[in-house]
C-alpha cells in the first residue's frame, strides 16, 4: 500500500476510508468493510478525526496524535485489527502487532467497538499529548 499522503489529521481519515473502499468485493472484504468503515464513518462522524491522525498497516488500522505520516517504534498508538471470528481486536502501546511492547489489548465485538474505541484514544490523548482531554473526548459516554 502506497504512503498516506495526508498532510493533516482530517486528510488521514479520508484516505483511511478511501483505501478500505479499494478492497476486492469477495465475501472475506466485504465483511471486512461492513465492520471497519461504519466505525471509522462514526469516529469522523462524532470528531475525532482533528484529534488523532489514521492510517493502515496492510489491513490494520492505526491511530496517533503525531502530526506527521510515519511512527517510530517508541511512539504510542492505537491498532486495530479485526480477528477471525469477527470482534474488533484493539492494542495500545508502542510498536505494531506482534513487535514491540503493548500495555493493553482489548477484544470487542462490533456493536461494543466505538465504545471501546473511544477509551483507547482518550487514553492515547491522555498519555501522549501535553494538552488537556478535549471536549469531544470527555463527553462521549464511556463505561
Amino acid at each position: 500500500m502506497p504512503p498516506n499522503p495526508a498532510n493533516s489529521h482530517e486528510e488521514s481519515w479520508d484516505y483511511v476510508l478511501s483505501k478500505i473502499e479499494q478492497y476486492p468485493e469477495t465475501p472475506y472484504w466485504v465483511q471486512w468493510q461492513s465492520i471497519v468503515r461504519p466505525l471509522i464513518s462514526g469516529c469522523v462522524h462524532a470528531g475525532y478525526s482533528p484529534l488523532f491522525r489514521a492510517g493502515m498497516s496492510m489491513h490494520d488500522i492505526i491511530f496517533s496524535t503525531v502530526q506527521r505520516y510515519g511512527l517510530k517504534p517508541n511512539e504510542l498508538r492505537v491498532t486495530m485489527s479485526i480477528t477471525e471470528e469477527w470482534a474488533i481486536k484493539f492494542r495500545f502501546g508502542q510498536g505494531l502487532k506482534g513487535i514491540g511492547v503493548h500495555e493493553d489489548v482489548k477484544i470487542a465485538p462490533p456493536e461494543e467497538a466505538f465504545v471501546t474505541l473511544t477509551r483507547f484514544l482518550q487514553q492515547l490523548w491522555m498519555e501522549s499529548v501535553s494538552e488537556p482531554l478535549p471536549e469531544i473526548l470527555r463527553s462521549k459516554p464511556v463505561n
